[in-house]
């Protein structure tokens, strides 16, 4: 990103990630509907020195997630998946429990989120659009990510609570990994 481009994110309280030869940038712009002004995430081509993609939503974007095929944008209480081409396709829009933190984990064929109720992941299956829903605790999640090889999707919640971890194509339950406090 160009230094100015970037001193204007930042100093409108913008958030800058990289992903391989994109910079991923997400910020507010300034509007006259003061709180209820529109938010953006930008993602930036690097190679052309040019801005590939804007997507305009209307509430604060809490996390974004790149993969060569989509584009996934966290948001308080859902999270917006676009097809990642330009301009961007929205390709769903799924409900979510309270997601402060912008939880969202995604591979190059799956994606993991809070569920609607507190302690939930949602897993969908990208190629087909299919949704799992996993009741992984009792209270809000405070983390959660996929393996490597995206067979164990392990989870932690904001109470005294064990790491659970979940083989995801069986979705069969393997267990705790300690206790710990998150």
């Amino acid at each position: 990103l160009g230094r100015l481009i970037l001193s204007r994110l930042l100093e409108e309280g913008g958030n800058l990630n990289f992903h391989r030869t994109k910079s991923v940038a997400h910020h507010t712009r300034a509007g006259e509907a003061g709180a209820d002004a529109c938010m953006q995430v930008i993602i930036w081509d690097d190679a052309k020195q040019q801005v590939a993609i804007q997507i305009p939503v209307l509430t604060t974007v809490r996390g974004v997630r790149l993969s060569r095929t989509h584009v996934v944008v966290a948001l308080q209480n859902s999270v917006r998946v676009y097809k990642f081409r330009s301009p961007a396709e929205l390709w769903s829009v799924f409900e979510t429990a309270d997601n402060p933190l912008g939880l969202c984990c995604l591979t190059a064929t799956s994606l993991a989120f809070p569920g609607r109720t507190p302690g939930q992941v949602q897993l969908v299956e990208l190629s087909t659009g299919n949704v799992s829903i996993i009741p992984a605790h009792g209270s809000a999640l405070r983390a959660i990510d996929i393996s490597r090889d995206g067979k164990i999707l392990a989870t932690a919640s904001e109470a005294v609570s064990k790491h659970r971890h979940i083989h995801q194509a069986s979705l069969t339950y393997l267990g705790n990994l300690g206790t710990s406090i998150c």
